[in-house]
């Protein structure tokens, strides 16, 4: 019955493919190096697939070292050719550079620098990834391609692990109850898949409807979304919906619902009017949140009401686990050390394995380079946060998915660590925060004798720069 289930699977995956091509523009061959490293980054390691074993936690596998080592330095060397001003693109994102150099230096007093060095190059090597798709002719098409497509993979094959692979799409919690990961080995990364790839699939089923080749769309309120482009995202979107409820992910249902919401704002009678609602709802929901947690520990009940243990799945306990760990509470441990060092957090009524992750991104920044980090972090926000609500504001599809992804990148660290951990969250959100309009030969002005408009006096959203 596997067999007959794979047999299935695979034709399906190459008719969405098919039908997604038919309707999208011709990429470069570059594009091809980004989308499998998404694609990978989404799934359980290489080396898993391919049977390399022999991993240990300090020296990571060889195998994964060095296709990863190769791919981002094809990445920079397909950069090296498209003429990109590193000076205007490192002075653009500052903010982010500082953050990711401050990283660089905590390694200066880690127990395995080394290590950290290594582990620093290739969370850093995204970036390079991220510049081969946002220096495509069209990189918001790009982007939505990139995900789409991964999406027609991790869907499919991920229900199909699950139901006839117990091997590959099933764990076992301490408690004997079963988890369903598919093909990312661990339900929390299910999650955060579909999360991500959920919202470019919203942002493309809230845009025109494009036509197959030969086939005219179907007029009418609802009819047009069973017909072109939008019946393959919404058949893809169904998986994915289908499996994340099945997951239990339940940080990736909260943030997928509230990401939604503001991909859709637009269409809201409430909010469509004026966008600046949105984010005023936004930022003063999050103060208030954590108002109310101090005061009535509001997240016990919200938590009972979505069917979650009030303690967060037992993170309550890991954060206090953790606080309880020597760490310098000025410049932290260096990079992603504190684990290495420790070997991790034993629970009370942890049965397994010790656990081997604060469970928020937050707090792994405090380990990771104490308050100064922190300082960093927060600087890093305000700089995208900024950005996102500039982007927001215009209205642009772009902008909607960029504000989507920093509100949810604030919420999904609460219960998560994804900050500076190579991630598809982190990828997704550092594609969306990094500037890069006038760092590319066709975004750049073209000094005229007597111009009409400076180029500067109007910021264009990213999905309508010409090339």
């Amino acid at each position: 019955m596997k067999w007959l289930a794979i047999a299935v699977c695979v034709p399906v995956i190459c008719w969405l493919w098919r039908r997604d091509v038919q309707v999208r523009p011709k990429f470069s061959p570059a594009f091809w190096l980004s989308l499998f490293y998404v694609l990978t980054a989404g799934a359980r390691p290489l080396s898993w697939w391919f049977g390399f074993g022999g991993a240990t936690n300090l020296e990571g596998n060889w195998f994964d070292r060095v296709v990863y080592g190769a791919i981002i330095l094809a990445a920079i060397s397909i950069l090296s050719g498209r003429e990109v001003s590193w000076g205007d693109f490192f002075r653009e994102n500052k903010a982010v550079m500082a953050f990711y150099l401050f990283l660089l230096v905590t390694l200066l007093w880690a127990p395995f620098p080394f290590v950290g060095l290594r582990r620093l190059f290739r969370d850093f090597g995204a970036i390079f990834i991220i510049l081969v798709i946002l220096t495509e002719v069209d990189p918001i098409e790009a982007s939505k391609a990139i995900f789409a497509r991964c999406a027609y993979i991790w869907f499919p094959l991920s229900e199909v692990a699950n139901k006839y692979f117990p091997g590959i799409g099933r764990t076992y919690g301490k408690g004997g109850g079963v988890e369903y990961g598919g093909i990312c080995g661990q339900k929390n990364t299910l999650g955060e898949v579909i999360l991500v790839a959920s919202f470019f699939l919203i942002t493309e089923l809230v845009q025109a409807n494009r036509a197959l080749p030969g086939r005219p769309l179907r007029r009418g309120r609802f009819a047009r979304y069973f017909t072109g482009h939008h019946l393959t995202i919404l058949i893809t979107l169904a998986m994915g919906l289908f499996l994340i409820v099945r997951s239990s992910s339940r940080t990736s249902e909260i943030c997928l619902v509230v990401g939604g919401m503001i991909l859709v704002s637009h269409k809201l009678p409430v909010l469509k009017k004026s966008p600046r609602r949105v984010i005023i709802l936004c930022l003063v929901a999050v103060p208030v949140f954590a108002v109310g947690e101090v005061v009535f520990g509001l997240s016990d009940h919200l938590l009972a009401l979505i069917g979650r243990n009030p303690t967060l799945t037992d993170r309550t306990a890991i954060w206090e686990g953790v606080m309880k760990k020597p760490v310098n509470p000025v410049i932290g441990m260096g990079y992603m050390m504190f684990w290495d060092y420790y070997g991790g957090v034993d629970l009370e009524r942890q049965t397994t394995e010790a656990i081997k992750s604060s469970h928020n991104g937050y707090l792994e920044t405090y380990l990771d380079g104490g308050v100064l980090a922190l300082f960093f972090l927060a600087v890093m926000l305000l700089a995208v946060g900024r950005r996102a609500i500039r982007e927001f504001l215009t209205g642009s599809a772009y902008g909607r998915l960029a504000f989507a992804v920093f509100v949810v990148m604030l919420l999904y660290n609460i219960s998560e660590s994804t900050y500076a951990r190579r991630s598809v969250l982190w990828f997704a959100f550092l594609l969306l925060a990094l500037e890069f309009r006038g760092c590319l030969p066709f975004t750049r002005p073209v000094e005229i004798e007597t111009p009409e408009v400076p180029w500067g006096a109007e910021r264009q959203p990213v999905g309508t720069v010409d090339g």
